[in-house]
């Protein structure tokens, strides 16, 4: 392993660990979770969260996503206190809305009992601009640890203070917002400590306010691209809370929101931090011409050992839920084994976006996000407004976020000049792992209850499965195999050059 694959490692490594301690802080605060509150409680706070993750799309105006490509320093710190200017004219822009339709926003949202605490947008605004342009920052300067702890000690707010309150009697969803505001206050004094006062004033002393103005300009694409691809992505996910909350009730948000955080743990426990650390390297991977393989060896890593997983999850989670969960819960089991499908795709494409902003195609970006959310948005409400279930509608949402996940790594693939045929020892790999991986579960709960011996055996097998899919790919005769199979039918394979 050369010097600079062990950095990238040890920066990984850090940030991983750090989400692996705040995911699993989350994972242990569950139970009491579960036990003190009600879902109405979590679907409630879950909607709020959504206004606070509108307000954070637009915040910065994605200025601060460009922080690490500058080569000067003094034009990184340019970018950063233009981020903050736009996060305090948001800001400004939500106190006014605020003042003006507090009563008709929170009937937007789905829930009219927040309106009170709508008050705490504009603060919050404000604090989550100051903590992503600060993360950039200390990627740029390859300060993972102390990211990593910004974020660790943001988590443990989030998940011990409500607990805490909980435990004095205080059991409602502002019990759970009020702790979602302290730990982004916790995050932004971290921020400040770690960012202002080393490094970043030093740099700004040379930054007057017509280089601020000038860096504006030369970044425009990020407020006009990613800014309305961030909001687009954040509205039609909020927009399916507020549909449930309006044609169902809070209970099934809660429900809702409940399977997608668990289900999403494993996905953000790696995406976000492969994310923070492949993007400053997108620019090198790709001169070098090292993007096709790197790509190619996280996407067959990332597949084959969790594939299976996921698939056991997706299977027993009714039963699972059914028997350890309290009974007002017992029914998110049906929207967890609905949400695994997409949680695998998004493992695949999540810490993938970057490389539109490198390639300058932040319209195709957005073109595509906003179809797949205008998509989404129709079919829930559709299914809704005729009468179905709420489980129905979550199932059909589920499936169209996983089918436009895998369709976004096609057309990514297409863009950066890698042959789509690449993808087919990887889909045919997967579809092996996922097939036999579902005929073990069925099998294994056929004519008889689930045993202790039947799982030991089950989980003996997806792993005896995985060291033999793991050796096959590390031999090389599946990608050969597939791919001379390919070339046969379709002719030999060739590589657009990128755009």
């Amino acid at each position: 392993m050369t010097n600079k694959q062990q950095q990238f490692s040890g920066q990984l490594l850090k940030l991983v660990s750090a989400s692996v301690a705040s995911r699993g802080l989350q994972l242990l605060a569950t139970p009491l979770l579960l036990q003190w509150f009600e879902p109405r409680d979590v679907g409630a706070w879950q909607l709020f969260i959504g206004a606070t993750l509108l307000a954070e799309a637009v915040a910065t105006l994605r200025y601060e996503v460009a922080i690490v490509l500058p080569r000067s320093h003094r034009r990184a710190a340019c970018l950063f206190w233009t981020s903050q200017i736009a996060a305090f004219s948001v800001a400004i822009s939500v106190t006014v809305l605020v003042c003006t339709s507090s009563h008709r926003l929170a009937a937007m949202i789905g829930a009219p009992l927040l309106e009170p605490l709508l008050w705490l947008l504009p603060p919050m605004t404000v604090a989550i601009g100051f903590e992503q342009a600060c993360a950039y920052w200390m990627t740029r300067q390859q300060e993972f640890g102390r990211l990593a702890l910004v974020r660790l000690s943001k988590s443990i707010t989030i998940a011990v203070l409500p607990l805490a309150l909980a435990a004095c009697g205080h059991r409602s969803e502002t019990t759970l917002i009020c702790g979602t505001a302290a730990g982004q206050a916790v995050a932004l004094l971290l921020s400040a400590c770690f960012t202002l006062w080393p490094t970043l004033l030093r740099k700004s002393s040379q930054a007057p306010l017509r280089a601020i103005a000038s860096a504006a300009a030369e970044y425009r694409q990020y407020p006009l691209y990613i800014a309305s691809y961030s909001f687009a992505s954040q509205f039609s996910r909020r927009v399916i809370f507020s549909l449930f909350a309006i044609y169902a009730t809070t209970h099934v948000v809660g429900l809702f929101a409940f399977a997608v955080q668990l289900t999403m743990l494993p996905t953000a426990l790696v995406t976000t931090a492969m994310s923070q650390v492949f993007y400053p390297k997108i620019q090198t991977l790709l001169r070098d011409g090292r993007f096709q393989p790197f790509v190619l060896k996280a996407l067959w890593r990332l597949a084959i050992v969790t594939a299976p997983w996921f698939m056991l999850a997706g299977h027993f989670a009714p039963l699972v839920a059914e028997r350890l969960l309290p009974e007002k819960w017992a029914d998110s089991g049906l929207y967890i084994a609905a949400a695994t499908a997409p949680c695998f795709a998004m493992l695949l494409t999540s810490w993938l976006p970057r490389v539109y902003d490198v390639m300058q195609r932040q319209r195709l970006a957005v073109v595509m996000q906003v179809l797949s959310d205008l998509a989404a948005i129709g079919l829930v409400f559709a299914v809704l407004a005729s009468g179905c279930s709420a489980a129905t509608a979550a199932t059909s949402y589920f499936s169209l976020i996983a089918i436009y996940n895998v369709v976004w790594l096609l057309v990514t693939f297409r863009i950066v000049g890698i042959s789509i045929r690449k993808l087919a020892p990887l889909a045919a790999c997967t579809t092996v792992l996922l097939v036999t991986t579902a005929g073990a579960c069925t099998l294994s709960t056929a004519n008889a209850s689930l045993t202790p011996t039947r799982i030991i055996v089950l989980i003996s097998a997806i792993l005896a499965l995985q060291a033999a899919v793991i050796w096959t790919w590390k031999a090389g005769n599946f990608n050969a195999w597939i791919l001379t199979r390919l070339e046969r039918f379709l002719g030999p394979t060739r590589i657009a050059p990128a755009r």
